[in-house]
C-alpha cells in the first residue's frame, strides 16, 4: 500500500542522509568530504571550498545496504526497490533549483547532477578584512525534515501501478528494465522519483490485528480544523470526547546575563479532544476473521472479493454517520460507545430496527456506487446507469448469508428491517437527464438512473422509524403479526420491532442507556429542547468564549483571509 511505499522511501533516504553527513563530520574512516569542486564558477563572486557533504558515498552505501535486504522476483520486490530509489533521489533537488538560478555554472555541475540529490543547498562563508574579500562555498544536505516534507508530497500523489511487460526470468541486475504502467488508464507512468504501490490501503479507522492496524480511538484531534488532523476526519465520524487536563509547562521566563533563560514551572489547563471508539453494526473484518468457520456466500465474498469487503466497511460507517445525524437531537443519539451499543442491539426495539435498516441501506449504497451499467436499450436511456440490481444482490448475499435456518422472531424482525433498508435505496432511484440540441433546446434528451442522496434515504427511514410497527411471532412460527388487531400488516418497506424502547433518560448498564446528563440542549420546544431532552431534571447555563473567523476578505487570486475573533455564547446542558 502507499503507506508501505513511504516507509521504504523515508528509510532509504535516511540512510543516505546519515552516511553522507557522517563522512563530512569525519565519523567514518573510509570516506571524507566531497572535494571534487575546486574551481571558481564563471561569472560568480564566490569559489568552491570548505567541506561538502559526500552524498555520492551516502547514495552508493544506501543503495548497496538497503536494497540488499530485498529478496524475491515479484511485483512487491520491484515496488520496494523503486521506492528505495525514490527516497534516495529526493535528497537531490536543491541542486536543480540552484542551477536554474545560476545557469552559467552548469558545466561545473554536470558530473555532480548524476550523484547529488535534488535537495542539496549551497552554504558560504566570507573571508578577509571585515569579511569582505573572498567567499568560499560548499554543498550541504538539507535538514531531514525538508526531505520528509518532500516525500510526504510524493506520498499524497503516489501512483498505483501494474507491470506492463513480463518480468519473470529476469536477473536482479536487469530488473531496471521492468516497465510499470498506471493501474488506471489515462494516467501518466510513474517517474523514478514518484512513490508507487499496487495494493489499496487498509482501513485505519478501526483496529484490525490482521493488518496491524491500531485504529484511531484515543487519538488527540483538533476540533476547529477541517484538515487531516481535524476531529471530523481523524475520528472517522465516530465523534470525540472533550476533557480538561492539567499540564506542567514553563512560564514567567526571564533572560539572565550571560547567557541563560530561567523559567518557573506552572500548571496550565488545556482542552483536549480525543477520538471515541465504536463497534460497527456490521463489521466485515470481524466476520471474515472467522472465515474458516464460514460457509456459503459469505465465505466466498471474504476469500475472493476483498473489494466488496472494503465497500461493506465504508457502508457500515456511512450508516452510523447518518444514524447519528438523524438522532442528534433525540434522547438516544445513536451512540456507538461500547458496550452501550452492544446492549442496545440485543433488544428488538425500534432504535435497533432503525440501526439495522440504515446499515443495510448504506452497504447497498456503497456497493452500487462503484457498479456502473451502461444501458443498450432502444429507449432514450444512453447515460451510464448505476447498477442497483447488482448492488442489491451482493448486499443481500452478505447481510443475510450468516443466518441458520430457524424462524425465531428475532431473526424474522432483523431480516425484515435489512430488506426495508435496501428497498429504501432501490425503490427511490432518481432519473437524471441531459438535453441535446441547438442552444440546449432539448430536441433530444438522454436519461439515466442515479442513486438518491443518502441523506434522503436517511430521512425516509427516519419517517418509517416514527411510524414503526410492533409485531409478535405468528402461530405458524414462520412469520409475525401485528400486536393490535386493528393495525394493518407491515409492508416490505416498513420498519418493525418486537420490544419496547428502554428509558434513555437515565443511565442503565443493563439496557445500554447512557442517559442525557451533560447533553447540550436549547430553549426550543422540539426534541432537542431542554424540557424534553433533560427529562424534566432541568439544565445549567454557562458562558463559553469561542474563537471564530470574522472580517473575512477575498484576496485576488484566489483565497479568503479572516481574522480570529472571540465571541461569547450561552451553552445549556442537562443536569
Amino acid at each position: 500500500c502507499r503507506e508501505t511505499a513511504f516507509v521504504y522511501a523515508i528509510t532509504s533516504a535516511a540512510v543516505a542522509h546519515a552516511i553522507a553527513r557522517a563522512c563530512s563530520e569525519g565519523l567514518i574512516e573510509t570516506c571524507t568530504c566531497d572535494y571534487r569542486n575546486n574551481r571558481r564558477p564563471n561569472g560568480l563572486d564566490w569559489e568552491w571550498g570548505g567541506c561538502s557533504d559526500n552524498i555520492e558515498f551516502g547514495y552508493k552505501f544506501a543503495r548497496a545496504f538497503v536494497d540488499a535486504a530485498e529478496r524475491g522476483r515479484d511485483l512487491r520486490f520491484i515496488m520496494n526497490l523503486h521506492n528505495n530509489e525514490a527516497g534516495r533521489l529526493v535528497s537531490l533537488s536543491y541542486l536543480y533549483i540552484y542551477l536554474y538560478q545560476y545557469p552559467q555554472s552548469l558545466p561545473l555541475y554536470l558530473f555532480v547532477i548524476n550523484h547529488v540529490s535534488n535537495e542539496m543547498r549551497r552554504e558560504c562563508k566570507c573571508h578577509g578584512m571585515s569579511g569582505s574579500t573572498v567567499r568560499t562555498c560548499w554543498m550541504r544536505l538539507p535538514a531531514f525534515r525538508d526531505i520528509g516534507n518532500n516525500l510526504k508530497d510524493r506520498f499524497d500523489g503516489a501512483s498505483r501501478v501494474l507491470v506492463s511487460n513480463d518480468y519473470r526470468g529476469l536477473t536482479r541486475k536487469k530488473y531496471k528494465k521492468v516497465q510499470l504502467k498506471p493501474y488506471e488508464t489515462g494516467y501518466k507512468s510513474p517517474t523514478r522519483k514518484d512513490l508507487i504501490y499496487f495494493e489499496e490501503s487498509p482501513d485505519f479507522c478501526v483496529a484490525n490485528q490482521k493488518f496491524g492496524v491500531l485504529g484511531t480511538k484515543g487519538r488527540v484531534c483538533n476540533d476547529t480544523s477541517i484538515g487531516v488532523e481535524g476531529c471530523d476526519l481523524l475520528c472517522c465520524g465516530r465523534g470525540y470526547k472533550t476533557e480538561i487536563r492539567e499540564e506542567l509547562e514553563r512560564c514567567n521566563c526571564t533572560f539572565h546575563w550571560c547567557c541563560q533563560v530561567k523559567c518557573n514551572i506552572c500548571k496550565a489547563r488545556k482542552t483536549v479532544h480525543t477520538a471515541m471508539g465504536k463497534q460497527l453494526i456490521v463489521d466485515p473484518n470481524r466476520i471474515c476473521d472467522k472465515v474458516k468457520r464460514l460457509r456459503g456466500k459469505q465465505a466466498i465474498l471474504c476469500r475472493n472479493e476483498p473489494d466488496f469487503i472494503r465497500k461493506i466497511i465504508s457502508g457500515a460507517k456511512l450508516g452510523i454517520n447518518e444514524c447519528q445525524n438523524q438522532f442528534r437531537d433525540r434522547k438516544w443519539n445513536c451512540t456507538t460507545a461500547s458496550p452501550a451499543i452492544r446492549k442496545i442491539l440485543l433488544r428488538d426495539s425500534r432504535e435497533t430496527a432503525f440501526v439495522h435498516a440504515i446499515t443495510s441501506a448504506a452497504i447497498l449504497y456503497e456497493i452500487t456506487k462503484g457498479s456502473i451499467l451502461c444501458s443498450k436499450s432502444d429507449f432514450d436511456w444512453r447515460g451510464c446507469t448505476e447498477n442497483i440490481n447488482f448492488g442489491y444482490k451482493k448486499a443481500k448475499e452478505f447481510m443475510n448469508g450468516g443466518f441458520r435456518r430457524r424462524n425465531d422472531i428475532k431473526k424474522l424482525v432483523l431480516l425484515h428491517n435489512y430488506e426495508a433498508g435496501r428497498l429504501a435505496v432501490k425503490n427511490n432511484m432518481r432519473n437524471e437527464c441531459k438535453c441535446h440540441g441547438m442552444s440546449g433546446s432539448c430536441s433530444f434528451k438522454t436519461c439515466w438512473r442515479k442513486l438518491p442522496l443518502f441523506r434522503d434515504v436517511g430521512n425516509r427511514l427516519k419517517e418509517k422509524f416514527d411510524g414503526a410497527i410492533k409485531v409478535m411471532a405468528g402461530n405458524d412460527g414462520k412469520g409475525f403479526i401485528t400486536e393490535g388487531t386493528t393495525i394493518k400488516p407491515p409492508e416490505k418497506e416498513d420498519i418493525v420491532y418486537s420490544e419496547e424502547t428502554p428509558d434513555f433518560c437515565e443511565p442503565n448498564p443493563l439496557t445500554g442507556s447512557l442517559g442525557t446528563k451533560g447533553r447540550v440542549c436549547n430553549k426550543s420546544i422540539g426534541t432537542d429542547g431542554c424540557d424534553l431532552l433533560c427529562c424534566g431534571r432541568g439544565y445549567k447555563t454557562i458562558i463559553k468564549a469561542e474563537e471564530v473567523n470574522c472580517r473575512c476578505k477575498f484576496m485576488w487570486c484566489c483565497s479568503v483571509t479572516c481574522d480570529k475573533c472571540k465571541v461569547k455564547r450561552k451553552i445549556h446542558s442537562c443536569l
